[in-house]
């Protein structure tokens, strides 16, 4: 849009009352919020204080915790600490791993692979000799609890992979 001399009139009048952007742009009709903002920093007018404290102080909205992160949240605009680290619960030592039982007779293939066995990949699955555990799963696992302890031991305590051993 050209900005013709009613329109940058009306801009000038209707910003000096102190009517927001996406007002003047409304009444002035064809131009958007931020092409309001453009041409009034193009003019050089005056800025306005900010009108978020117009409202009155604010309650601070309630604190989730983020499931993904275990962070607690804060939706206000504190700038200072927004997020802090949720309270860990008690971990079990997973430096001892359960040993494992006796392998299964048969290696479990995926076309044979239940809710019962274990589901930890073993071998490389590009090779025709690759197979899960199979060994029994704890109730609503997807392991056995050898290697259920080591899926959900920490970083720091997992098993380091073998570059050589990557596969995408």
């Amino acid at each position: 849009m050209s900005w013709s001399a009613e329109t940058i009139h009306a801009l000038t009048t209707l910003w000096s009352k102190g009517e927001t952007a996406a007002t003047i742009a409304r009444l002035i009709g064809g131009v958007s919020r931020n092409a309001v903002i453009g041409k009034a920093n193009r003019l050089k007018l005056p800025a306005r204080a900010s009108r978020k404290n117009d409202k009155g102080a604010r309650k601070p909205a309630h604190r989730r915790t983020s499931h993904s992160h275990g962070l607690v949240c804060s939706r206000s605009r504190e700038p200072a600490h927004p997020c802090t680290p949720a309270p860990r619960s008690k971990r079990l030592d997973t430096k001892v791993l359960p040993p494992l039982s006796e392998p299964p007779q048969t290696p479990i293939t995926t076309a044979s692979l239940t809710a019962k066995h274990c589901h930890w990949p073993e071998g490389d699955p590009r090779s025709r000799d690759f197979h899960y555990c199979g060994r029994g799963v704890l109730t609503g696992r997807l392991y056995c609890p050898h290697h259920d302890t080591r899926a959900h031991a920490p970083r720091t305590q997992a098993a380091p992979i073998n570059n050589s051993q990557k596969w995408i």
